[in-house]
């Protein structure tokens, strides 16, 4: 658990020190190849 809280936390000062520049992708960033759609 700790680790995925310091994960999470890496996460959130990469976020601030981007501040406008940060733009999530969300799921589209990774396409599905199994012809699966992503819900």
């Amino acid at each position: 658990r700790s680790e995925r809280m310091a994960k999470w936390n890496e996460v959130i000062r990469i976020e601030r020190q981007l501040g406008t520049h940060a733009q999530f992708a969300g799921a589209t960033i990774f396409p599905r190849t199994d012809g699966n759609s992503v819900s």
